[in-house]
């Protein structure tokens, strides 16, 4: 696909196909979508047929722009199991020619949260960026609701004591949901943002007096279905001269994923034009 902006690239979850990947990798192709994110448990199949996995994805052009896998950074007392299972997934990656996994930091086990586990977290983070790092593979956090980064503090705190070559991938829906400002992050950790989950957010129907504490305030749904402010988001990614990828990720919408895809397209498309009109404006090319 044509660039959308700038320097970043367009990428498509291909989860919400579910078994129905196949479908999923045609239906993007004709949208000529080029890069797909995909779960671990997708790949892992294929483990020891490479070959195999390679000519799936010939079938339709597709590569892949990252791997999610659950970094269960809270399961220190399962540690050895936890790091031996990404050693395995940091193999396949490399012999797979996969470049990036992006780590959702999993469940917190514990209500009460003790200083001694925030540092645990923070060193397991790091010793899994290590292992990946050792088979070529870069690893990035992908903080999360329910997850135990998820708030702005949590995450400052984890990147804070992580080596910089550990990157972080929020997602548009997520932050909004926290009140943070991407802005603010890339400001702070521009060069360690490596991809953006992108899909649109819109207010939970009902009385939001009536909500319980700590239940959603938002849901999400494809491009163009919500209040996002695209347009300023993209002018924020130009402006930190932002090049990684742009990850669609049609995960809560009404519609089948790949009429949601072809949706969220079209407003990213319409905007980016937009974008590109109003930057030659400024440059003074255009009159």
């Amino acid at each position: 696909m044509t660039q959308m902006f700038h320097r970043s690239k367009v990428s498509c979850q291909l989860t919400p196909w579910g078994e129905a990947y196949r479908t999923g990798l045609k239906e993007l192709a004709a949208l000529d979508v080029a890069y797909v994110e995909i779960g671990s448990r997708l790949l892992l199949p294929f483990e020891r047929e490479m070959d195999r996995w390679r000519e799936l994805l010939d079938e339709t052009g597709h590569r892949v722009s990252g791997v999610f896998e659950f970094g269960h950074f809270a399961g220190w007392n399962r540690r050895r199991e936890i790091y031996l299972h990404h050693d395995r997934l940091a193999r396949m990656l490399e012999s797979a020619g996969i470049g990036r996994v992006i780590l959702g930091p999993g469940i917190r086990l514990k209500r009460d949260w003790t200083g001694e586990d925030r540092l645990r977290m923070a060193a397991m983070a790091a010793e899994i960026n290590k292992r990946y790092g050792f088979h070529g593979v870069a690893a990035a956090i992908h903080p999360h609701i329910s997850h135990c980064i998820y708030t702005r503090e949590e995450i400052d705190y984890v990147m804070e004591r992580t080596p910089g070559d550990l990157g972080l991938v929020p997602d548009v829906g997520h932050l909004h949901e926290a009140g943070i400002a991407l802005r603010d992050l890339l400001e702070r950790y521009g060069q360690r943002i490596t991809a953006l989950h992108v899909k649109d957010v819109r207010p939970v129907e009902g009385d939001p007096g009536s909500a319980r504490p700590g239940s959603r305030k938002t849901v999400f749904t494809e491009l163009g279905g919500g209040m996002l402010d695209l347009s300023s988001l993209l002018r924020d990614l130009a402006g930190h001269d932002f090049s990684g990828f742009l990850t669609l990720e049609m995960d809560e919408v009404s519609c089948p994923p790949g009429e949601a895809v072809r949706l969220s397209l079209d407003v990213l498309k319409s905007e980016s034009s937009k974008f590109s009109q109003e930057r030659k404006k400024i440059d003074g090319h255009v009159d």
